[in-house]
C-alpha cells in the first residue's frame, strides 16, 4: 500500500471511529514540486510536520503516515520531538491497524475498531459508527 492509499484510508477511518469531541485534520504537505514546498513554507508550514492531527482533550496527537518502506526522515525525527516536546504525541503508522493502536494508546473511546483483515472496521459497542467489511 503506497502512504497516498494509507492516507484515504485513515481518512475514512477516522471521520467514522472518533467521538464527535475529537477535532482532526489532515495536510498532505507532500508532493507538488519545489514551487508547491516554497509556497507551503512562506505560508508557514514546518517541516516535518505530520500527516494527521487530532484534538482530543485538550492534547494534540500527531499520525505520520509512512509505507512499509518509508523512512521517517531527519526533518521529521525533529519535528516530532518539537511535538513531543510542547506536550504532544506523536505515532508512526505504517498501516490501518497502527492507526487503530495509536489512538487506542492515545486514550481516545473510539466508536469503530480495525477489523482483524485490516480491510475494514466494526462497530465498538454501544455506538452509532457503522461498520464496513
Amino acid at each position: 500500500m503506497t502512504e497516498a492509499q494509507l492516507h484515504r484510508q485513515a481518512a475514512e477511518y477516522l471521520a467514522v471511529a472518533l467521538p464527535p469531541e475529537c477535532v482532526w485534520t489532515t495536510f498532505p504537505a507532500g508532493g507538488g514540486g519545489r514551487v508547491r514546498g516554497a509556497m507551503l513554507k512562506a505560508a508557514g508550514l514546518r517541516a516535518g510536520w505530520p500527516d494527521i492531527q487530532v484534538l482530543h482533550d485538550g492534547k494534540l496527537h500527531c499520525l505520520e503516515l509512512k509505507s512499509k518502506a518509508g523512512v521517517v526522515s531527519q526533518e521529521q525525527r525533529d519535528c516530532h520531538r518539537a511535538i513531543t516536546r510542547s506536550g504532544g504525541e506523536v505515532y508512526i503508522c505504517r498501516s490501518l491497524d497502527d492507526v487503530d493502536l495509536a489512538l487506542q494508546c492515545a486514550g481516545i473511546p473510539l466508536r469503530a475498531h480495525v477489523n482483524a483483515s485490516g480491510r475494514g472496521w466494526t462497530r465498538a459497542a454501544g455506538t452509532g459508527a457503522k461498520a464496513r467489511a
